[in-house]
């Protein structure tokens, strides 16, 4: 086994890792934070689905119960 493959994680790619997606959270997600766009429109301008957006929202607010984890 070489060493790229051992860094490769198992299963599907997580949103958090897509180029520019992190950015483009640090804009929307104070807008869903604060209420002023909807969860659905969130996602749709985050390019994910709505439990994602939840997860990230629970994970801001520090409601996750799985320290350590991220979307």
């Amino acid at each position: 086994m070489n060493g790229r493959a051992s860094k490769r994680r198992p299963g599907r790619p997580r949103v958090v890792d897509r180029p520019g997606f992190l950015a483009k959270w640090a804009e929307v997600g104070p807008l869903v934070l604060r209420g002023e766009i909807s969860h659905g429109e969130a996602a749709r301008r985050l390019g994910c689905g709505f439990a994602t957006v939840l997860r990230l929202i629970r994970q801001a607010q520090g409601q996750d119960g799985r320290p350590g984890r991220s979307a």
